[in-house]
Protein backbone atom coordinates (compact mmCIF):
# COMPACT_ATOMS: atom_id res chain seq x y z
CA UNK A 1 0.00 0.00 0.00
CA UNK A 2 3.04 2.47 1.06
CA UNK A 3 4.33 1.60 -2.30
CA UNK A 4 1.17 2.37 -4.45
CA UNK A 5 0.79 5.74 -2.22
CA UNK A 6 5.13 6.65 -2.98
CA UNK A 7 4.00 5.43 -7.00
CA UNK A 8 1.01 7.63 -7.66
CA UNK A 9 2.60 10.95 -5.69
CA UNK A 10 5.29 10.21 -8.11
CA UNK A 11 3.52 9.75 -11.19
CA UNK A 12 1.24 12.97 -10.90
CA UNK A 13 4.53 14.91 -9.73
CA UNK A 14 3.40 15.37 -5.75
CA UNK A 15 6.62 13.79 -4.40
CA UNK A 16 8.61 16.47 -2.78
CA UNK A 17 12.11 17.02 -4.28
CA UNK A 18 15.10 15.76 -2.64
CA UNK A 19 16.60 19.66 -3.34
CA UNK A 20 13.42 21.33 -1.56
CA UNK A 21 13.65 18.71 1.56
CA UNK A 22 17.09 19.58 1.74
CA UNK A 23 16.48 23.47 1.46
CA UNK A 24 14.02 23.30 4.11
CA UNK A 25 15.99 20.73 6.47
CA UNK A 26 19.17 23.50 6.11
CA UNK A 27 16.94 26.45 6.60
CA UNK A 28 15.70 24.75 9.78
CA UNK A 29 19.25 24.11 10.92
CA UNK A 30 20.09 27.61 10.49
CA UNK A 31 17.33 29.05 12.59
CA UNK A 32 18.37 26.82 15.43
CA UNK A 33 21.91 27.32 14.85
CA UNK A 34 21.48 31.28 15.26
CA UNK A 35 18.67 30.67 18.06
CA UNK A 36 21.55 28.92 20.10
CA UNK A 37 24.07 32.07 19.30
CA UNK A 38 21.07 34.44 19.62
CA UNK A 39 20.32 32.44 23.10
CA UNK A 40 24.04 33.37 24.80
CA UNK A 41 24.72 36.86 22.76
CA UNK A 42 25.04 40.17 24.65
CA UNK A 43 22.27 41.42 23.07
CA UNK A 44 19.43 39.25 24.65
CA UNK A 45 21.80 39.78 28.10
CA UNK A 46 21.33 43.45 27.42
CA UNK A 47 17.30 43.19 26.69
CA UNK A 48 16.23 41.07 29.65
CA UNK A 49 18.40 43.48 31.71
CA UNK A 50 16.42 45.98 30.31
CA UNK A 51 13.28 43.90 30.78
CA UNK A 52 13.97 43.57 34.13
CA UNK A 53 14.09 47.37 34.22
CA UNK A 54 11.48 48.00 32.51
CA UNK A 55 9.33 46.26 34.68
CA UNK A 56 10.37 47.04 38.33
CA UNK A 57 9.23 49.19 40.74
CA UNK A 58 12.09 51.53 40.67
CA UNK A 59 11.06 52.32 36.82
CA UNK A 60 7.51 52.67 37.83
CA UNK A 61 8.23 55.26 40.40
CA UNK A 62 10.56 56.78 37.58
CA UNK A 63 7.32 57.37 35.17
CA UNK A 64 5.44 57.93 38.28
CA UNK A 65 7.75 60.75 39.08
CA UNK A 66 8.51 61.98 35.38
CA UNK A 67 7.18 65.31 35.92
CA UNK A 68 9.67 66.25 38.87
CA UNK A 69 12.55 65.85 36.03
CA UNK A 70 10.69 68.19 33.93
CA UNK A 71 12.58 71.31 34.34
CA UNK A 72 9.68 73.32 34.60
CA UNK A 73 8.31 71.67 37.80
CA UNK A 74 11.42 72.58 39.82
CA UNK A 75 12.48 75.71 42.26
CA UNK A 76 15.31 76.24 40.03
CA UNK A 77 12.64 77.14 36.98
CA UNK A 78 11.18 79.22 39.38
CA UNK A 79 13.94 81.66 40.11
CA UNK A 80 14.57 81.83 36.72
CA UNK A 81 11.21 82.42 35.02
CA UNK A 82 11.23 85.35 38.15
CA UNK A 83 14.82 86.50 37.14
CA UNK A 84 13.45 86.95 33.33
CA UNK A 85 10.65 88.48 34.41
CA UNK A 86 12.08 91.43 36.49
CA UNK A 87 15.03 91.55 34.30
CA UNK A 88 12.52 92.76 31.43
CA UNK A 89 10.94 95.08 33.88
CA UNK A 90 10.94 98.70 33.02
CA UNK A 91 12.34 99.28 36.45
CA UNK A 92 15.48 97.30 36.18
CA UNK A 93 15.78 98.08 32.65
CA UNK A 94 15.98 101.68 33.11
CA UNK A 95 18.24 100.99 36.49
CA UNK A 96 20.98 99.18 34.64
CA UNK A 97 20.82 101.53 32.03
CA UNK A 98 21.50 104.36 34.25
CA UNK A 99 24.07 102.31 35.94
CA UNK A 100 26.29 101.65 33.16
CA UNK A 101 26.05 104.96 31.84
CA UNK A 102 28.99 107.40 31.09
CA UNK A 103 26.20 109.77 32.38
CA UNK A 104 25.98 108.37 35.83
CA UNK A 105 30.20 107.77 36.17
CA UNK A 106 30.25 111.40 35.40
CA UNK A 107 28.08 112.51 38.15
CA UNK A 108 29.91 110.45 40.65
CA UNK A 109 33.48 111.24 39.86
CA UNK A 110 31.76 115.27 40.02
CA UNK A 111 29.99 114.64 43.11
CA UNK A 112 33.39 113.48 44.50
CA UNK A 113 35.25 116.63 43.10
CA UNK A 114 36.95 119.44 44.66
CA UNK A 115 34.79 122.04 42.34
CA UNK A 116 31.50 120.25 43.75
CA UNK A 117 32.70 120.77 47.40
CA UNK A 118 34.15 124.33 46.74
CA UNK A 119 30.93 125.14 44.96
CA UNK A 120 28.55 123.94 47.62
CA UNK A 121 30.75 125.73 50.38
CA UNK A 122 30.66 129.50 48.31
CA UNK A 123 27.18 128.85 47.53
CA UNK A 124 25.97 128.54 51.59
CA UNK A 125 28.40 131.24 52.19
CA UNK A 126 27.07 133.73 49.47
CA UNK A 127 23.42 132.69 50.46
CA UNK A 128 24.33 133.45 54.44
CA UNK A 129 23.11 136.29 55.80
CA UNK A 130 26.43 137.35 56.75
CA UNK A 131 27.60 137.71 53.03
CA UNK A 132 24.01 139.13 52.35
CA UNK A 133 24.70 142.18 55.20
CA UNK A 134 28.50 142.11 53.97
CA UNK A 135 27.09 141.97 50.11
CA UNK A 136 25.84 146.10 50.22
CA UNK A 137 29.50 147.40 51.28
CA UNK A 138 31.11 145.77 48.88
CA UNK A 139 33.83 148.30 46.69
CA UNK A 140 36.14 147.45 44.31
CA UNK A 141 38.71 147.08 47.16
CA UNK A 142 37.40 143.88 48.53
CA UNK A 143 39.17 142.04 45.46
CA UNK A 144 39.05 138.87 47.76
CA UNK A 145 35.28 138.52 48.06
CA UNK A 146 34.74 139.49 44.36
CA UNK A 147 37.12 136.59 43.13
CA UNK A 148 34.90 134.30 45.24
CA UNK A 149 31.75 136.03 43.55
CA UNK A 150 33.24 135.28 40.01
CA UNK A 151 34.30 131.51 40.91
CA UNK A 152 31.52 130.64 42.39
CA UNK A 153 29.21 132.60 39.15
CA UNK A 154 31.66 130.16 37.03
CA UNK A 155 30.96 127.34 38.49
CA UNK A 156 27.76 127.53 38.45
CA UNK A 157 27.68 127.71 34.31
CA UNK A 158 29.72 125.17 33.91
CA UNK A 159 28.86 122.51 31.87
CA UNK A 160 30.06 119.64 34.75
CA UNK A 161 27.99 121.51 37.09
CA UNK A 162 24.76 121.63 34.78
CA UNK A 163 24.92 118.00 33.62
CA UNK A 164 25.53 117.06 37.37
CA UNK A 165 22.23 118.50 39.21
CA UNK A 166 20.41 117.85 36.05
CA UNK A 167 20.34 114.23 36.64
CA UNK A 168 20.71 114.72 39.80
CA UNK A 169 17.32 116.36 39.92
CA UNK A 170 15.78 114.26 37.22
CA UNK A 171 12.89 111.65 37.77
CA UNK A 172 15.62 108.94 36.30
CA UNK A 173 18.03 109.46 38.75
CA UNK A 174 15.37 109.74 41.47
CA UNK A 175 13.82 106.06 40.62
CA UNK A 176 17.15 104.58 40.11
CA UNK A 177 18.02 105.63 44.15
CA UNK A 178 14.79 104.70 44.85
CA UNK A 179 15.35 100.84 43.08
CA UNK A 180 19.25 101.11 44.59
CA UNK A 181 18.52 100.36 47.85
CA UNK A 182 14.99 98.52 47.69
CA UNK A 183 14.59 94.60 48.52
CA UNK A 184 13.59 94.07 44.82
CA UNK A 185 16.78 94.95 43.30
CA UNK A 186 18.48 93.02 46.30
CA UNK A 187 16.19 89.84 45.35
CA UNK A 188 16.62 90.28 41.72
CA UNK A 189 20.78 90.84 42.37
CA UNK A 190 20.57 87.37 44.14
CA UNK A 191 18.53 85.57 41.40
CA UNK A 192 21.26 86.79 39.16
CA UNK A 193 24.00 85.28 41.30
CA UNK A 194 22.27 81.98 41.52
CA UNK A 195 21.48 81.90 37.94
CA UNK A 196 25.12 82.47 36.94
CA UNK A 197 26.12 80.02 39.23
CA UNK A 198 27.89 76.67 38.65
CA UNK A 199 25.51 75.07 41.04
CA UNK A 200 22.95 76.12 38.43
CA UNK A 201 25.17 75.11 35.80
CA UNK A 202 25.33 71.57 37.14
CA UNK A 203 21.49 71.22 37.95
CA UNK A 204 20.63 72.10 34.13
CA UNK A 205 23.08 69.72 33.32
CA UNK A 206 22.42 66.80 35.64
CA UNK A 207 18.80 67.30 34.66
CA UNK A 208 18.83 66.91 31.21
CA UNK A 209 21.72 63.94 31.78
CA UNK A 210 18.93 61.88 34.38
CA UNK A 211 16.27 62.75 31.44
CA UNK A 212 18.14 61.66 28.91
CA UNK A 213 19.41 57.73 30.28
CA UNK A 214 16.05 56.77 31.52
CA UNK A 215 14.72 57.81 28.01
CA UNK A 216 17.46 56.28 26.09
CA UNK A 217 16.97 53.17 28.12
CA UNK A 218 13.25 52.88 27.49
CA UNK A 219 13.99 53.42 23.76
CA UNK A 220 16.75 50.44 23.64
CA UNK A 221 13.98 48.22 25.50
CA UNK A 222 11.58 48.92 22.41
CA UNK A 223 13.93 48.25 19.71
CA UNK A 224 15.29 45.12 21.44
CA UNK A 225 11.41 44.02 22.12
CA UNK A 226 10.86 44.50 18.69
CA UNK A 227 13.83 42.53 16.91
CA UNK A 228 12.71 39.00 15.58
CA UNK A 229 14.24 37.03 17.84
CA UNK A 230 13.00 38.58 21.31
Amino acid sequence: MANLKFSLLSTFGLMPKTSDIEAKKNKLNKEFNEFNEFKNSDELKKYNELNEYINSNEFKNFKENLEKLNFKNTEEFKKLTLYNKLRKTNKFVNYYKLKTSEELKKFIDFSESSDLQNYSELENYFNSNEFIKYKKKLTEKNTVEKKKLSNFKNLKKSKSFINYYKLKKSTEFAEYTKTENSEEIKKYEELETFINSKEFKEFEKNLEQNKLQEKNKLNSYKKLEKAKHI
